[in-house]
């Protein structure tokens, strides 16, 4: 009886190394793209969270929204999970960087250890909402479920800072974290900067809104020396995760048309359209 073993020829290997390289290759994606689903969910509970802060904040001050002023989202720490801690931090300890995770997306490229980072914000609020003297019941003509309330920003873009509190700016390039915003920004001199974002601009009848600049809605990744400051952008590679004043978050894809998106952006435009 022979009992010698037979090893594996080379060509047999090669077989072998062929099969594991092409299971690899179809795993990897798999593996990416649940990474990215998980990501898009952390991100997208973050603006849950910020939206029902709101809706808290307005239910416990007679229907008032916070305004845009020095920063709707430090307003709101009165009513997000965790926020009592860093409210004594910043009024007892004067501990003035303190870092709110619901704030900062796990995916924006920008954040990183630059000074003010601690309060950067990477989910900007509608100034259209939040602007004058909002009302959660008389703001929202258009309806709470066909306005955006939030959406994404690369925290740092270009030369532009966005932080959640606002009062301690050494520049105008710092600023509140907010989208289509062209109100004035308060600095610790008596200075104020106006800000000059693109907007929603209606006309018509039936009402449409168009951007203030042509043909520009949010941008889908861009790289950081690509990021413009004037819209809002995302880290996510699927689309723009807004929060909807209603409290729902949805997704907007990259060929989201600037008709559909900036008309979303006014809370009492009278456009007649559907966020889906």
């Amino acid at each position: 009886m022979d009992t010698k073993r037979r090893g594996l020829s080379l060509l047999e290997l090669l077989v072998v190394i062929a099969i594991i390289a092409v299971l690899i290759a179809l795993l990897i994606p798999a593996v990416q793209k649940t990474r990215a689903a998980a990501i898009r969910m952390r991100s997208a509970n973050n603006l849950k969270q910020i939206a029902l802060a709101t809706h808290s904040y307005a239910a416990a001050n007679d229907g008032r929204l916070p305004l845009a002023d020095v920063g709707v989202h430090f307003r709101l720490l009165w009513h997000i999970d965790g926020g009592e801690a860093i409210r004594l931090a910043w009024f007892e300890k004067q501990e003035t960087d303190v870092p709110v995770s619901v704030y900062r997306s796990p995916v924006d490229p920008s954040l990183g250890d630059w000074p003010g980072s601690g309060i950067a914000c990477s989910y900007p609020a509608n100034w259209q909402v939040f602007r004058d003297s909002p009302n959660l019941a008389t703001t929202f003509a258009d309806g709470t479920s066909t306005t955006i309330a939030f959406g994404e920003h690369y925290a740092k873009c270009g030369d532009t800072t966005f932080l959640y509190p606002l009062g301690m700016n050494p520049a105008p390039q710092v600023r509140r974290a907010s989208f289509a915003d062209r109100g004035v920004t308060p600095l610790p001199l008596p200075v104020v900067v106006q800000l000059d974002d693109v907007v929603p601009v209606t006309s018509g009848d039936p009402p449409v809104s168009r951007a203030s600049t042509p043909g520009l809605t949010f941008q889908v990744r861009p790289r950081l020396e690509d990021c413009n400051p004037l819209v809002p952008q995302t880290p996510h590679e699927s689309g723009m995760l807004a929060a909807m004043a209603d409290g729902s978050v949805r997704t907007f894809r990259s060929d989201t048309t600037e008709v559909v998106f900036w008309s979303l952006v006014t809370p009492a435009g009278g456009e007649v359209v559907s966020p889906d």
